[in-house]
């Protein structure tokens, strides 16, 4: 399959085809070199990231540009394909751009299947418990839960730097606090803030404060305030770190 993105990095997963009512959940869905028989293609699937640079500033940058990977976009395959009626998705093919060592660009794609024929009527069959498990490392990396992972896409990001702070190197996601008050023996980094204009939850927002708290190498989010105007919704945070690192605690960059 040649590979051909939209190059609209600002709305997530694509979809190109015939769509029908959902059958299954984004977790549930099949996945797999080749279609079984009895199966049609709906179409395909595609959805693209540009990764953030390590020294860049952290001014109204997508969640999507934090959480780059070929995983954000196989989850965010996943979602599209599911809400366009799909049961099965073969296994995303996916291209990288390098920026000397790093990857700057992600972008993949996957053909959506279904059985031919109207979808049962009914509810929509969640996610089975193994696919559970791994939606929960894939968060535990960065990576919005499946079911928001459409919100990395809408959802920017802005760091207000204390004045005469250095920033520590990153640390995985997974050792970031959240606390009603930053602790003794913290050093506050600056304040972030996250924001979308419509289409996000407020669970989102606060995935996307992680991920850059963790990109930003704080270990503690404190004093997290959500507001809602409508449709747009926006949190902000204070973000710490320790005077002394704990050992094991640092990712890289």
């Amino acid at each position: 399959m040649a590979l051909v993105f939209s190059g609209c990095m600002a709305s997530g997963a694509q979809f190109s085809g015939t769509r029908q009512p959902a059958r299954v959940s984004a977790g549930g869905l099949q996945l797999g070199e080749r279609a079984p028989a009895g199966l049609e293609q709906l179409g395909s699937a595609s959805a693209e990231c540009s990764a953030l640079a390590p020294d860049a500033e952290l001014e109204g940058v997508r969640y999507s540009e934090l959480s780059c990977s070929r995983v954000l976009l196989e989850l965010a395959l996943r979602e599209a394909a599911a809400e366009a009626g799909g049961s099965f998705l073969t296994t995303p093919e996916c291209e990288e751009k390098r920026s000397g060592e790093r990857v700057s660009w992600v972008g993949c794609e996957a053909e959506v299947w279904a059985a031919a024929g109207s979808a049962p009527a009914g509810p929509v069959p969640q996610a089975d418990p193994a696919f559970s498990q791994a939606d929960a490392a894939a968060s535990a990396a960065g990576v919005p839960h499946l079911g928001s992972v459409h919100e990395a896409w809408q959802i920017t990001l802005d760091f207000w730097a204390a004045p005469g702070v250095s920033r520590p190197a990153a640390r995985d996601v997974a050792s970031v606090r959240e606390v009603d008050a930053a602790r003794v023996g913290e050093r506050r980094l600056g304040d972030l803030g996250a924001s979308c204009e419509e289409r996000c939850t407020v669970h989102g927002l606060r995935e996307g404060l992680r991920a850059a708290a963790a990109w930003l190498g704080a270990s503690t989010l404190s004093g997290v305030r959500c507001i809602e105007r409508g449709a747009a919704r926006r949190c902000v945070a204070s973000v710490s770190a320790p005077e002394l690192e704990e050992p094991g605690q640092l990712g890289t960059r």
